[in-house]
């Protein structure tokens, strides 16, 4: 294998040519055709966006089933740095924020996210912040017992299904 010696590229900011030193074994030279060898830098503009995700957002993974969960924290981003390009159309309903919970019994729990691009797109760093979050997990409510009478929450959740229309489309 051919080596170089030390190349800085550490503050080139535009499309560059370098001529390059090749650090040969011994007995072995550059090829009269070639005297001069380079590299070409080439230079993609990076950007950064941050995305606010909400607490509905955040995807609760590995829950017993006899548990259920809700998220105490609040003001989750991500952070995301990538070409200008592949930002722009980048939503938050392109990225998979969750938390495992696997293994946790009821009481609160402090529990790490992680953030994923759903596409699997190239060149794109993300960075979820807090890292962690604060989970409270309950015992599921149980079934109403044999002639009880179900509660109607119809009201409630349409009320519920409105409000979060309404919050998804000020985005």
């Amino acid at each position: 294998s051919v080596t170089t010696e030390e190349i800085d590229v550490g503050d080139i900011n535009k499309d560059t040519t370098i001529e390059i030193v090749p650090v040969l074994p011994e007995g072995v030279e550059v090829s009269s055709k070639n005297e001069s060898l380079t590299l070409v830098v080439t230079v993609a503009l990076m950007d950064t966006k941050t995305l606010k995700i909400q607490k509905g957002d955040v995807v609760l993974e590995g829950l017993d089933e006899d548990l259920s969960a809700q998220l105490e924290t609040t003001g989750i981003t991500v952070k995301i740095t990538g070409k200008k390009e592949l930002l722009r159309s980048l939503t938050k309903k392109d990225l998979i924020i969750s938390a495992d919970l696997s293994g946790l019994d009821a009481g609160k729990h402090q529990v790490t996210l992680a953030v994923a691009d759903e596409e699997g797109r190239e060149g794109l760093t993300l960075e979820v912040a807090p890292e962690k979050v604060s989970v409270i997990i309950t015992e599921a409510a149980s079934e109403p017992e044999a002639g009880g009478e179900p509660q109607d929450n119809t009201e409630d959740t349409e009320d519920r299904n409105q409000k979060e229309e309404t919050i998804e489309s000020e985005e």
